[in-house]
């Protein structure tokens, strides 16, 4: 092994960050007699909220919620969590094998709670143009 090398706080800018990303991504799942009951939505506002809260200061911009176009509620949790549709994520297999919406919160928007969402027709209208 080679000699130990330390990091100094003086260093930081000099030799590079790691980790340190401007978006980051936020997951969720609900047990099914659990949902329709604002569960994962009010789990996402408060995750939301703490990793804005925790991260004040940092290269942390937003914050990115993905799910497959045919998950309308996941899509309705976005809304009330307060992330506006950016776009639509063609399938990319073997990562991501369905078409996804992608949702971001920007945390100088804390406020972000009206948006168009597309769950039904921009998912019917993606199709349409992926098939011509």
């Amino acid at each position: 092994m080679g000699p130990s090398r330390q990091c100094r706080p003086e260093d930081r800018e000099r030799i590079g960050r790691i980790g340190a990303r401007e978006t980051a991504e936020i997951g969720y799942w609900t047990a099914v007699a659990a949902c329709g009951r604002g569960i994962a939505s009010a789990a996402v506002m408060a995750a939301t909220g703490w990793i804005f809260e925790k991260f004040t200061g940092t290269s942390l911009r937003q914050i990115m919620l993905v799910h497959d176009v045919a998950n309308p509620a996941s899509c309705r949790v976005a809304q009330k969590a307060g992330y506006p549709f950016r776009e639509l994520s063609p399938a990319n297999p073997p990562h991501w094998l369905t078409d996804g919406h992608i949702h971001l919160r920007s945390g100088s928007c804390p406020s972000q709670t009206t948006a168009s969402y597309p769950c039904r027709a921009e998912a019917a209208s993606a199709t349409a143009v992926r098939t011509k």
